[in-house]
């Protein structure tokens, strides 16, 4: 009997809650991740309302900002809040709800809060942070000074889209409301060629100021990149001509024979214009002439419109006139020899048309397929690595293998060479003109500091010991 009535009792007295809490939220009602249960729907509104007004504090990286909701027109929608809460009193109203109730049960309800707000304020706020906060990456500079870059550094951009998703986030939660805005980091840039070309700009700026013409041209052979001064500026350029002439003479040969080479050897290692001629007369079968106009075909045969040898060398004769878009030019004139013409470009190019000819590729091959091959380039390069200068590019170049051929005169220092660096091959091509007599001390400190720039430039890394001024002119 006793049992009875403590039954009826308890069943009495939860009878009487369950009646009367059916206008309160049940246990494990969530809107949001705010706790609601027990609440009325009136209560429970107004509790998710105050929490989601509060300010939104955002990480920019180490900058530190405060949202205010009403900035984005952001508030709990309140009549669909409502809506969604009668449902729930609904749903739990019926007496099918009293057993669970009486055991204490419940299943847990987590509403996401309705909210609304304006997406143009939002996407206005989100540009504005980028504007103000985000940095592009910058690459490395030119240090004229040193003839360094100098370093540069990461940039980075706020990501739109998810820092979007993350700020709704935590404006529609009233327990996280910190965001830590998402920023994409920019990798730095390689240094463009142009910040190479400032450094060498900066070097030879002393000799231009007085109104002297110098020609660079440096090409990144991995990558094509390519930086010119003046580099289609047609210049007195006998000295590349005598490479010019050494490759005509390995396209005609079946075999280079040891004779041959030698003969070749001096003309590049020593600047024989003699043997040069003598090479000439073979080639046009005892008419030296004719040997000039052969090398004129192969030449513009691969393009090279702006070189060209008009007679045999050092001859005392007026030479035949050779019009070219370089020698044309009306804005810069650095008074070419008739004779012997060419262009840093040129210059350059020759160079790495041998260099693609040794890995069976390159113009060389496609405008000679049965008279050049990789074999033969790689046998011109090993004869013209013998050309060993105390100074110029190779003083530049941090030790590394330098294949060259200068070109001077009283008026003229130059120099075309392919370097062999751990960071990548690269042609670099300088010549320096001036209406007065040139001094070698002068001149070859300004190569081998442009030889210096690039190296460094190529190999991310200190640029080498300053070169010794040369004493003596190099072979001719």
């Amino acid at each position: 009997m006793v049992a009875a009535a403590v039954l009826a009792l308890v069943l009495l007295g939860n009878l009487i809650a369950f009646a009367t809490s059916r206008d309160r939220l049940p246990r494990e009602t969530w809107l949001a991740d705010i706790d609601v249960s027990g609440a009325t729907i009136s209560e429970a509104i107004s509790r998710t309302q105050r929490a989601l007004q509060a300010p939104v504090s955002l990480r920019y990286q180490t900058v530190s900002l405060t949202l205010s909701p009403a900035q984005l027109d952001f508030k709990l929608n309140e009549t669909v809040a409502r809506l969604l809460l009668e449902g729930i009193l609904k749903r739990n109203q019926g007496f099918d709800q009293f057993l669970p109730f009486m055991l204490r049960q419940a299943t847990p309800t987590r509403l996401p809060p309705p909210y609304q707000y304006s997406e143009a304020k939002l996407q206005d706020y989100l540009l504005g942070l980028a504007a103000q906060y985000d940095q592009p990456a910058t690459p490395p500079t030119a240090d004229p000074g040193t003839l360094n870059l100098r370093p540069g550094a990461d940039g980075f951009a706020l990501n739109l889209t998810e820092a979007r998703d993350r700020l709704l986030a935590a404006l529609s939660s009233g327990v996280s409301r910190m965001v830590d805005l998402p920023v994409d980091v920019a990798p730095m840039t390689e240094a463009g060629m142009q910040a190479l070309g400032d450094l060498i700009s900066a070097r030879v700026s002393g000799f231009t100021a007085g109104g002297n013409v110098a020609g660079v041209f440096v090409k990144d052979l991995g990558s094509g990149r390519e930086f010119s001064l003046n580099g289609d500026v047609a210049f007195s350029a006998a000295g590349w001509l005598k490479l010019a002439l050494v490759i005509e003479t390995y396209r005609v040969a079946g075999e280079v024979s040891p004779e041959l080479n030698d003969r070749l050897a001096s003309i590049i290692v020593e600047g024989s214009s003699l043997n040069a001629n003598e090479v000439l007369r073979e080639l046009g079968q005892g008419d030296a002439n004719l040997g000039v106009a052969a090398l004129n075909a192969l030449l513009k045969k691969l393009g090279l419109v702006n070189t060209f040898l008009a007679q045999p060398f050092d001859q005392r004769t007026l030479a035949p006139a050779f019009v070219t878009p370089a020698n044309s030019r009306a804005d810069v004139t650095a008074s070419p020899d008739p004779a012997a013409q060419s262009t840093p470009v040129d210059a350059g190019l020759l160079l790495e048309m041998l260099d693609q000819c040794r890995v069976n590729s390159g113009a060389l091959l496609l405008a000679f397929p049965q008279q050049f091959t990789a074999s033969k380039c790689e046998q011109a390069l090993a004869l013209l690595a013998r050309n060993r200068l105390n100074g110029l590019l190779e003083a530049g170049s941090g030790g590394s293998p330098v294949i060259s051929r200068q070109s001077w005169d009283a008026n003229n220092h130059g120099v075309a060479g392919l370097v062999r660096s751990p960071g990548g091959d690269y042609i670099v091509v300088v010549m320096l003109h001036s209406a007065s007599p040139l001094n070698w001390a002068d001149t070859s400190l300004i190569i081998a500091d442009i030889a210096r720039a690039a190296y460094s430039f190529f190999n991310n890394g200190q640029a080498p010991p300053a070169a010794q001024p040369m004493t003596a002119p190099p072979p001719p």
